[in-house]
């Protein structure tokens, strides 16, 4: 395009004829297209980035392989169905408690209009660092206690990683986190509504999600 006009082979680049001979060269390479107008209302330019990648860019040989653990599936799966970017789910807010105070919840969004039951969703996922783990799972338990102390009209989900013993070889504070992490569990099960601890269980819950975020549409 930038190269000398070579008029035996190529017409006059201010021509429409210019537009067809550039797009019969760039088969199985480039694909010249009319110009793309996309519109997004969202604040947040990394889900503008990520959004028109995977739509313009991302192959279907680079799909992300699904995750082995419950939390990680249970965001892919809202992401693949673009659950994570409807108005009804509320990602990372605080909810405020009838006492005045507030918590911070991964996920909530109320299940019919005109009901105040919230759907309250929080996971606890086994990260690569030790402080991040801990943080996670008292942050949970912090939350968990909050709703069922002020008897909130709520259904409090907990989403957790399933997590192998350690080895004897693994380094002390790791062997104390496991042991937090199985206590933590135990109590999130009696502080939850539901407990959800396997892929099959993460696919399901999105599952429902998108059927109630589909309902609040239709009221």
């Amino acid at each position: 395009m930038n190269g000398p006009q070579i008029e035996m082979f190529q017409p006059p680049r201010e021509s429409a004829e210019f537009l067809e001979y550039l797009q019969s060269r760039c088969k199985g390479t480039y694909s010249v297209t009319r110009p793309l107008l996309v519109a997004m209302d969202e604040t947040d330019i990394e889900h503008v980035r990520d959004h028109l990648f995977e739509m313009l860019v991302r192959s279907p040989e680079e799909e992300e392989k699904p995750a082995t653990q419950p939390v990680r599936r249970f965001k892919q799966q809202l992401e693949r169905k673009r659950l994570d970017r409807n108005p009804h789910l509320q990602v990372d807010e605080y909810l405020v408690f009838p006492s005045g105070e507030t918590r911070l919840f991964q996920w909530q969004y109320k299940r019919n209009h005109g009901s105040d039951e919230r759907v309250l969703i929080e996971p606890v996922q086994w990260l690569d660092k030790i402080r991040l783990t801990q943080l996670e799972l008292e942050h949970s338990l912090s939350a968990a206690q909050k709703v069922r102390d002020s008897k909130l009209r709520a259904r409090l989900i907990v989403i957790m990683d399933e997590v192998a013993p350690p080895s004897h070889l693994a380094k002390d504070a790791t062997k104390r986190l496991y042991e937090n992490y199985l206590e933590g569990k135990k109590s999130l099960k009696k502080l939850s509504d539901e407990g959800v601890a396997s892929v099959s269980e993460s696919e399901e819950l999105v599952s429902r999600i998108e059927s109630d975020l589909n309902e609040l549409v239709q009221v």
